[in-house]
Order: structure tokens, then sequence, then C-alpha cells
């Protein structure tokens, strides 16, 4: 699945934010105010370095515990969840189960197949806004990708109808920790405040959503193509358990448990049932001894699971389907070896990806803020414009909402008044659904292109009607609120 079209334009872009950086003065942002810092310019050496140490440096991610500490959830844990999901799935697909299993839904789904691409849609684009748990639907994203092939849609529907409407529901997001969290956090700002605009704008992008995909659905794949972690094997095995069951079974069980434990419940609606739950569960004694906690050694709170977490309960899924369906060492590693050589230009991709979020996070200082200075300037009146304006040239850059709130949003208050914060952090999180369907370094949106062999050409051919009518209907609806503030 090379993709040199979309390799290159990864690398274009993180060029022109290095040449960017050697002819506009760098600055920061100091309480609300603009300070010029001089040239930061950024060298081919740096450009290698980061993409490496985003296995090392965190990003602080709306992760406060009971207790008061903040759990640090970096990129890092992204990455080798990605690693582990391919493994997963290569171990799986050496089974006659999970073919058996794709094949009979994808029987009884063809003559429902579009009502079935608007529910998975709606499933992607719900579970998004309201939880923010991505990464969980990036698990789904292969299982669902081999089922909509089968059906004969075509990649960029498939793309659009699992990662775009993941990625539109960050737009509209209600109670995802990832953006709400972080505005309670950061400025303690009520998850729901400004609830009822949000409703409106969900309902609105949903419409959005289902229309787009009515409208372009009728494109089929006239000759089927190898789907990647998946092999049609209803035919060529014969002796291996064809019995799915166990994999329903235990596919219902993980995604459960990921839900409970990856949302921080605590930290969204302040309730500590989940983490009495944790409690009771290390605590659980045989004798005075404690079982679970000594066993199975389980040292993250529930709710506070990250991607090492659920990297961690998939590949002890991946132990149990090999158990359950005999499949011998051998034929683990080798299946995961060559799992992970299918994922590898995805795996790739999604590490450079992420190198100027890394720049950034290492350096406050940035070109971007000074051209911020410079529109904040010039929208001084219009907040909307002022702050959308800002918050799209940042977020093609560094595609990261915490990143964007943490650093401009002091400036954005001290410019339009601290009365206006819900209505400029309304619009931060406008903006970064936008961009975030179109910027080739959001690390979501190229895993899904690599990962079906969509070029960026393609994807931007797509897309960008849609982009112009989000902008469009999101600025009447900003306005419209802005009216009635």
């Amino acid at each position: 699945m090379n993709n040199k079209n979309l390799f290159k334009t990864i690398v274009i872009s993180i060029l022109f934010y290095m040449l960017l950086s050697w002819i506009i003065v760098a600055g920061n942002f100091s309480e609300g105010e603009y300070a010029a810092v001089g040239f930061n310019q950024i060298g081919l050496f740096d450009l290698f370095v980061a993409p490496l140490q985003i296995f090392n440096y965190f990003v602080v991610s709306v992760t406060k515990n009971i207790n008061g500490y903040v759990n640090q959830v970096g990129y890092g844990n992204i990455i080798i969840a990605f690693i582990t999901i391919g493994i997963f799935y290569g171990v799986l697909n050496q089974t006659l189960a999970y073919s058996n299993l794709v094949n009979k839904l994808s029987n009884k789904l063809n003559k429902k197949k579009e009502l079935f691409l608007v529910i998975i849609a709606s499933i992607f684009y719900i579970i998004s806004s309201l939880t923010g748990l991505n990464l969980i639907l990036f698990f789904l994203f292969p299982f669902v990708v081999a089922l909509l092939s089968k059906l004969k849609f075509n990649k960029i529907i498939t793309m659009f109808s699992t990662i775009g409407a993941m990625l539109l529901g960050q737009l509209s997001s209600l109670y995802n920790p990832n953006i709400n969290g972080v505005n309670r956090v950061l400025f303690q700002i009520g998850i729901n405040d400004n609830i009822l605009p949000r409703i409106i704008l969900f309902l609105i992008l949903f419409v959005i959503l289902i229309g787009v995909i009515i409208l372009t659905r009728d494109k089929i794949v006239k000759k089927e193509k190898q789907i990647l972690l998946f092999e049609d094997k209803s035919t060529a095995i014969k002796s291996n358990n064809s019995t799915y069951l166990p994999i329903v079974i235990l596919g219902i069980v993980t995604l459960i448990i990921l839900f409970i434990c990856m949302y921080n419940w605590y930290y969204m609606f302040g309730t500590t049932k989940i983490t009495q739950a944790y409690q009771n569960v290390v605590s659980y004694n045989i004798k005075d001894y404690k079982f679970m906690k000594n066993i199975f050694g389980i040292s993250e709170q529930f709710g506070y699971w990250t991607g090492f977490t659920m990297s961690a309960l998939l590949l002890l899924d991946t132990l149990i389907i090999s158990f359950i369906y005999k499949i011998k060492f051998n034929d683990i590693f080798k299946s995961a070896k060559r799992a992970l050589y299918q994922m590898s230009p995805m795996i790739f991709y999604s590490i450079i990806s992420l190198t100027i979020i890394v720049l950034s996070l290492y350096n406050t200082n940035s070109f971007i803020y000074s051209i911020i200075n410079n529109i904040l300037k010039l929208f001084k009146d219009n907040q909307i414009l002022g702050v959308f304006t800002s918050s799209l040239l940042h977020n093609f850059f560094v595609n990261d909402y915490f990143a964007l709130t943490s650093s401009l949003g002091v400036p954005f208050t001290s410019t339009y008044g601290s009365q206006t914060v819900g209505l400029s952090l309304l619009i931060t999180q406008i903006a970064h659904g936008i961009i975030s369907l179109i910027t080739p370094l959001n690390i979501y949106l190229v895993a899904g292109l690599s990962y079906l062999g969509i070029s960026y050409k393609s994807w931007f051919k797509y897309i960008w009607k849609l982009l112009l009518l989000l902008i469009v209907v999101c600025l009447i609806v900003l306005f419209i609120i802005a009216s009635f503030l």
C-alpha cells in the first residue's frame, strides 16, 4: 500500500513550515501579550530528530484524576496502538472464522448496504462527538473497511464514512474530554456551557454528513482489490475452526472494557463510581491475598487508560484468539510480521505527520504566533473572524487542540474580553474540526489515507467542496450565536 503522493504532501507541508521559520520572525504570547524573539529557524537535523521524539514527549490531555494528579497522554501511545491493532488483525486473519464473519455479514447487508453505510458513519460521528475516543474507533476501522469493501463501496466513501465522520465529530464535540475537558481544565468552562448551540451544530453537521454520503455513495468498486489485513479464506481453509462466535464475544467485551476504562468519567461528570470500581477490583482478596492486583498487575485506574494499556489488552486478545483457534506460535509470529509489513507505510506516515507538533511543543517560540498576532490586530473588532482565522492557521500545522488553546486561549481572551471566552473556545473547536479533515499533518487522517491507499490529491478533490460548505455554515451559526451573547 505504498502511497507516494501522500508522502510527498506530508514532506512538502513540513518543508514549507521549515521555510517559513527562516523568513518570518518568531514570537510568543506571555499572559496574552505578544513578544517577538527573532528568528527561530528549523534545521534539517531537527526534522529527522522530531519524529523520533514522539515516544518520549507527552502532551497533557484533559486527564486530571481524582487525587488531583495530571496524567500525560502523548502521541507515542497512539503509534504503539496502531502497531498492536495491526498485529491483532494479522493473527485474527489466520482464522477461517474471521473471513466467515465478514462474508456472512456482507451477504446479509448487501440488500441494505446504503443504510448500513449511513449507520456506520453515524456511529463514528456520534461516538467521536460524545467521547473523543478515536483510538477505539480506529480499532474498529480495519473490520469496517473489510465489510464496506465486500459491499463494493469505493475507498473514498469508505474513508469519509469512517475516519471522515470521526473527524467531523470533533467539530461538533459535545462531551469529548480532549476538547470539552480541556476547556474545563484551562478555562473553567462547564461541560454544559453553550450546550444548546453545540447541540444545534451537532444536528446540522449530522445532516450534512448523511447528505454527502447519500449523494456520493453510488460510485462502486469496478474490480475488487485485496483488502489490507483481510483475506477471504472461506474456500481456502477447511480444517480451521469456522465458528466466529468467540470473535464476536471477545470483540464486544473488549469494546466495553475500552470505553469504560479510556473515558475519563470523573473528569467530565464528577462521578467517582468508575474509580471506585477500580479500587474494588484491585483490592479483591482471596484469604488476604490481593489476587487481582498481584496476578494481573492492574496499575492504571479505570477512566485513565491510554493507548499503551489498550495495546496490552489487544495483545492479550491476540493470545486468546490464538488459543481458541489453535494457531501455532510460529504462525502467530509469521502473521504478526506480515501484518506489520503491510502496516509499515501507515505507521511511517503517521510518525512523520507528527513532526511539526513535536517541534512546536518543544519550543514555544514560533513564526505562527507572529502571523496570528497580526491577524488579531486586523480583526480586533471581529472576534469570530479573528479567532477563526487564527485557529485555522495554527491547526493546519499544529493539529492539536490542547496546544492551540493552551497557547492562544489567553491572547484571545485579552483581545476580545474575558466574557467572550466561551465563544472563542467554540470557534477554536470548530476550526480544529474543519482543518482536521484536510491537514496532511493529522495522524488519523494520514493513517486512514495510507491504510486505504488513497492519495492526498484524491481526498482533497473529494473533500474541498464540503470544507467550503462547513466554513460557510459554521460561520453563519457562529454569527447567530454571537448576536445572542
